[in-house]
């Protein structure tokens, strides 16, 4: 019997895809910030206001302590938090537009003592999501303890562990070519010196809608 032989280019390598760890966001992701709406300092109507935004706005409650826990990504153990140095923005410079406010957010409830946060932190999705990033930060200030790393994972499969270098933001992010994504899970480490874990600090999310 005569035997066939295909090149490996003919499988498209769509067929053995799965979800992969992403180092930068893809061209056709959104980009979404946390914004609270502060009425007052509106100068023009809100719809304008929010189209002068770069990117999209995850619409908050407040700037501190709100849950994420709406369209297109529910958070589980992530609160807003309104302590983030701009040097954590997915932008050149944090967006000011009159009436909104961007703010940060961490996996813990703002008190006077604050590190009791929970761990770790989910991701679902209200829609069929092919890809999803955050950007995440370290301390911005000298003696500051924040994470140094965090390990991903996708439906529980671990997709490895993203160290998190000081004094930047890193994005890191989970695609899955088929989609679409299911539960993205972020354990941040503990640091070496400490006992506790450190704060899961971030400030933004890109996500990709997609089947």
């Amino acid at each position: 019997m005569q035997k066939l032989f295909f090149p490996l280019a003919l499988f498209s390598t769509n067929l053995l895809a799965q979800p992969y760890l992403i180092t930068a966001p893809g061209p056709q992701a959104t980009h979404f910030t946390p914004v609270v709406v502060v009425y007052k300092k509106l100068r023009t109507t809100l719809a304008a206001a929010k189209a002068q935004f770069p990117g999209e706005e995850y619409d908050v409650l407040a700037d501190t302590n709100a849950a994420l826990t709406h369209a297109p990504a529910v958070f589980n153990g992530l609160w807003t938090y309104n302590n983030v140095s701009s040097l954590f923005y997915g932008f050149s410079k944090p967006p000011k537009v009159d009436g909104l406010k961007a703010t940060g957010i961490a996996n813990f409830v703002y008190t006077s003592a604050y590190v009791s946060p929970t761990y770790p932190v989910n991701v679902t999705f209200t829609g069929p999501t092919r890809e999803f990033g955050v950007i995440l930060g370290t301390t911005n200030s000298a003696g500051g303890i924040f994470t140094d790393a965090v390990t991903v994972k996708a439906d529980g499969v671990e997709l490895g562990t993203v160290s998190l270098p000081a004094f930047q933001a890193t994005f890191v992010g989970v695609r899955d070519d088929n989609g679409p994504l299911g539960q993205i899970t972020f354990a941040p480490s503990k640091d070496a010196n400490f006992d506790y874990i450190a704060p899961f600090i971030a400030d933004s999310f890109y996500l990709e809608a997609g089947q």
